[in-house]
């Protein structure tokens, strides 16, 4: 019995050894042969024109710097509506749930972005409505390079450009989704004369979630117009208005005695009226002109608002069940936030001849003031909540 087991050993390694030696055989005769060349042509669409590295026209090819860009095509046949779905888009980059999964959060390299910067200007990323019916290109660059932007993580930076007028377009647009998800969303914008152009955005979107009594609410709109004084010059205005009512929903707690994984994924945890309600305001203004020998200016200046109230129950403390039957201690909180982003930016680049090379050369100076104010009142009696068979309708004891 074992001489055959060893004989039938040694057949394997015969036959293994063969198939090696004939597909070296076959790859030789294989490599003489003519091969035709293939070309392979990406979609000029999913190719979008991006700055954000050099912030100058110098292709991506030619930067010594990590960077990814994703343009209104291939967001628009991804059916992309909000940037954790926009970022599985880009490499190096995670999107997490944000606070109450209200907002989005995401990190370059494991480093937490606080900042971002739309159309170049700085922009916090607690509360502000980013709506995706009015993003034209997301631009990423990653690493330390981020630093060419002032304050930002060493993990990278994330730039946002909004669509600008300056096309003819009229699109009006129905989705239905899952979860009840209804949403609308208008893009319509042309020329009055040869100096004036403008674009209007708009969505409207009405939908709920996997989650029991979690649902979202939000309405948006964003004007711009373009002052073409001369080719050489012209005065882009830009403005975006956004409001939003959402459940504030943390999800289940983090405690070694809660049961994440026996209890149902859609059981909601607060109450019925909890509600997180955001109004962000933003607006830009920038003055660009070129001269004759290339040289270009840049002067504008940002300004964004965001202002965050909430009214909502969440687990308390480290170890929220009181109980092995699956009872859960909350408390109600009250939240009032708010955000407030001024940036001036002054730049000037061109190209010059030095030393027989040719060179790329930017100056700049930038100022931003960052303001945030965060009140919470909580109160100090719990109302629990049976995890398993739950019945809403907690008295909402006043908050201090």
């Amino acid at each position: 019995m074992i001489s055959k087991n060893l004989h039938r050993l040694h057949a394997k390694r015969w036959l293994y050894c063969f198939a090696i030696a004939t597909t070296s055989a076959h790859g030789m005769a294989a490599a003489q042969q003519t091969v035709d060349t293939v070309i392979v042509t990406p979609k000029p669409d999913y190719i979008p024109d991006a700055s954000l590295a050099t912030k100058s026209d110098t292709p991506a090819r030619e930067v010594a710097f990590s960077t990814s860009s994703v343009g209104q095509a291939l967001l628009r046949d991804m059916g992309v509506t909000t940037m954790n779905d926009a970022l599985q888009l880009v490499p190096g980059v995670a999107a997490i749930n944000g606070i109450g999964n209200f907002n989005a959060r995401y990190r370059f390299r494991g480093f937490l972005a606080s900042s971002q910067l739309k159309d170049g200007f700085r922009q916090q990323v607690n509360f502000p409505v980013t709506e995706f019916q009015n993003v034209e290109t997301l631009e990423v660059m990653r690493g330390p390079g981020s630093a060419l932007y002032g304050r930002f993580e060493p993990g990278g930076v994330l730039n946002i450009v909004t669509k600008r007028p300056g096309v003819a377009i009229g699109e009006i647009a129905f989705s239905l989704g899952d979860d009840g998800k209804r949403r609308a969303t208008l893009d319509f914008g042309g020329g009055a004369n040869q100096m004036l152009s403008y674009r209007l955005n708009a969505a409207l979107e009405n939908s709920e979630t996997f989650r029991d009594y979690v649902n979202n609410k939000s309405n948006f709109i964003a004007p711009s117009l373009r002052l073409k004084f001369s080719p050489k010059t012209n005065v882009d205005l830009n403005a975006e208005f956004g409001k939003r009512r959402a459940a504030f929903d943390r999800g289940f707690p983090l405690a070694l005695n809660f049961p994440v994984l026996s209890i149902d994924a859609s059981r909601f945890l607060g109450e019925l009226e909890d509600r997180f309600d955001n109004t962000s305001k933003a607006g830009n203004i920038m003055l660009n002109h070129a001269l004759s020998d290339g040289t270009k200016f840049r002067l504008g200046m940002a300004s964004n608002n965001a202002t965050s109230t909430g009214d909502y129950f969440f687990p308390v403390g480290t170890t929220p069940l009181i109980s092995n039957a699956g009872v859960v201690s909350r408390r109600r909180q009250e939240t009032q936030d708010t955000n407030k982003d001024t940036t001036l930016v002054a730049e000037a680049a061109g190209r010059a001849n030095w030393g027989g090379v040719s060179h790329k050369w930017l100056v700049g100076l930038e100022r931003n003031t960052s303001l945030e104010d965060s009140v919470i009142s909580r109160a100090t009696v719990n109302a629990l909540l049976d995890i398993n068979n739950p019945s809403y309708g907690a008295i909402r004891s006043p908050a201090t």
